[in-house]
């Protein structure tokens, strides 16, 4: 799932390379030029003048920085788009190889497939940049695609990630995000505030005091992405920009999208994790049982005082060495663990039966902090 984050890094230290030569050309170039200047002139002067005279006029600088401007944000541009697109179908493909049936896929993604799928293949049909045969092609296996996963969707569906990645328009704050929420990942970028460090990071980068709330931290983020947007946008047009940003305003909003995009890949990350989970859950017949009503610290062990347990969770067998996931829906997180030893009635056993009353502790194999997962459900396999 990192790959595409792989990808954006690999591209960027390019972009950073190129600009720093670029930069540092530039400052070499000046340094020979006042050299030159207070030099002794010798047999190689005349080449020195004929370099310099072809390569440091005014104009000539003027034109070199607007290369390195156009380049940079065309680039970057580039370089962000590819990583949404290529984030987008990695999550899609991930996901449909991990289940064996239709309905298993995260909700969000079913519900917005058939239409996705339909507005794709009709877009494929109006391509005029591909043959009829390649339109034809491509069609049919979308149009089959999703045939089979309506029809009895177990077992031979496939989705199509470009059919999610699709888009008309230039990659703006509202356009990823309802691109994400369309495979389950919701407020994608909003929730980037949550990462450690980022919401200072933010902050220093827009220049907000501290007192500056989500909704204005999100409006320069949208504020943010449009610009390079519109900037690159007036690059491909071929206007004259007169706002040419220097060198050291290009590494910062290079260093910004970079960190942006690290920002998307883990929420990204976190949230198909949990769907995966959900879906390992269900292959694995999990059953629901109970939050923890005790947290018995110093021994790392998990209390459940149980009253009138319902009945479908009666005569369910619990036992050391077995598989237990604790899950916050709130918290969008699911964790997998082992049980490590049991205590039932106050006594330590290797197996008991559930009833409808009963008294029992838990301790997992290598879990110490256990009070930060109050609220956790415990699912059993």
């Amino acid at each position: 799932m990192n790959t595409p984050y792989i990808q954006f890094q690999a591209g960027y230290e390019s972009l950073n390379m190129q600009m720093s030569y670029m930069h540092d050309a530039e400052l070499l170039l000046n340094k020979l030029a006042h050299d030159v200047k207070g030099a002794y002139h010798d047999s190689n002067q005349n080449h020195y003048d004929t370099f310099l005279s072809n390569y440091h006029d005014n104009g000539k600088r003027v034109t070199r920085s607007q290369y390195l401007y156009n380049i940079t944000i065309v680039s970057l541009y580039g370089l962000f788009e590819q990583f949404i697109e290529s984030q987008i179908e990695g999550y899609v493909k991930l996901v449909t190889v991990s289940v064996n049936e239709y309905n298993l896929l995260p909700q969000k993604m079913r519900d917005t497939h058939c239409d996705l799928t339909l507005k794709y293949a009709l877009k494929n049909l109006e391509d005029r940049y591909l043959n009829e045969q390649d339109k034809d092609r491509n069609h049919q296996s979308l149009i089959m695609s999703l045939y089979h996963s309506l029809g009895n969707g177990i077992g031979d569906f496939s989705l199509v990630g470009k059919v999610y990645s699709n888009h008309s328009s230039n990659f703006r704050y509202e356009l990823i995000t309802t691109l994400f929420n369309n495979i389950g990942v919701d407020r994608v970028i909003d929730q980037t505030l949550s990462l450690e460090g980022y919401l200072d990071y933010y902050k220093d980068f827009f220049g907000l005091d501290d007192s500056a709330g989500h909704n204005e931290i999100v409006s320069n983020l949208n504020e943010e992405i449009l610009e390079l947007v519109q900037r690159r946008n007036r690059i491909a047009h071929g206007a004259k920009e007169d706002n040419i940003l220097s060198y050291t305003f290009l590494k910062e909003k290079c260093i910004f999208f970079d960190r942006l995009c690290y920002g998307i890949f883990r929420i990204a990350d976190k949230t198909i994790s949990y769907h995966l989970m959900e879906i390992e859950m269900t292959n694995n017949g999990a059953f629901e049982f109970e939050v923890p009503t005790n947290f018995f610290n110093k021994k790392c062990v998990f209390g459940f005082s149980i009253k009138g347990l319902d009945d479908i969770k009666q005569n369910k067998c619990i036992y050391e060495g077995q598989v237990v996931y604790l899950k916050s829906v709130a918290c969008g997180i699911i964790e997998k663990h082992f049980i490590e030893s049991i205590y039932f009635n106050g006594q330590s056993e290797d197996i008991f039966e559930t009833t409808e009353n009963f008294d029992c502790g838990i301790k997992l194999r290598n879990l110490e902090n256990i009070k930060d997962y109050k609220g956790f459900v415990f699912y059993f396999s």
